[in-house]
């Protein structure tokens, strides 16, 4: 918010009446008022997917499944392992279906959060994951990567979103493609390293 800086300009005594301080508000850039009780902004968005709304054992409040278009959604049954939220892991969307989680331009975390509950070997389910257009996981085997049946695990990738939409579609391959969560998380963008050697002659002639 913009407080301003208030300045007294003077005061005066009319007609033996009570003083009066005449107050002047200056503001440095637009004026905007100050709202002490509105809370901050939490950080990030996390998406429940096939799910309701849950808080996670950290505290961390994962929303009911939004922002998606296609796929269906199931809640199976279980304990998931390798992680302390597996009522996370047994909701999902699967199928081919795609997220347009709406951010402000910028760089960002994305944490794909996964659970094989059907399949009982690898190579049953395989899928695409593509980011802002950027395949980021391809031919992806959760029950492989997760090291078997029941058992999370979480796959982060980083994107720039410049049209204030960040899109994230998952393509089935073998079986229907799936997710159990998405969390986004703002991140600071950073610019690579120029590469100076580019500019130095390959050969130095005297």
């Amino acid at each position: 918010c913009n407080e301003g800086l208030t300045i007294v300009a003077g005061s005066a005594n009319r007609g033996g009446g009570p003083e009066i301080t005449q107050l002047e508000q200056f503001f440095f850039g637009a004026a905007r008022p100050c709202a002490a009780d509105t809370p901050p902004m939490a950080p990030g968005v996390r998406i429940n997917a096939g799910g309701e709304e849950l808080v996670g054992k950290d505290g961390r409040l994962w929303q009911s499944d939004r922002y998606v278009s296609g796929g269906q959604t199931y809640t199976g049954a279980g304990v998931v392992g390798n992680t302390e939220d597996s009522d996370l892991y047994l909701s999902e969307r699967f199928g081919e279906f795609s997220y347009a989680v709406p951010v402000d331009n910028g760089c960002y975390q994305i944490e794909l959060h996964f659970a094989e509950i059907y399949w009982t070997e690898p190579n049953k389910r395989l899928f695409d994951v593509v980011i802002e257009g950027e395949t980021v996981l391809q031919n992806y085997d959760i029950f492989a990567a997760a090291g078997g049946q029941y058992r999370a695990v979480v796959e982060r990738r980083e994107a720039e979103v410049a049209d204030g939409t960040l899109t994230i579609a998952f393509q089935s391959v073998v079986e229907n493609a799936k997710v159990s969560a998405v969390a986004v998380t703002p991140l600071d963008c950073v610019e690579p390293p120029v590469d100076y050697s580019v500019y130095l002659p390959l050969v130095l002639r005297g």
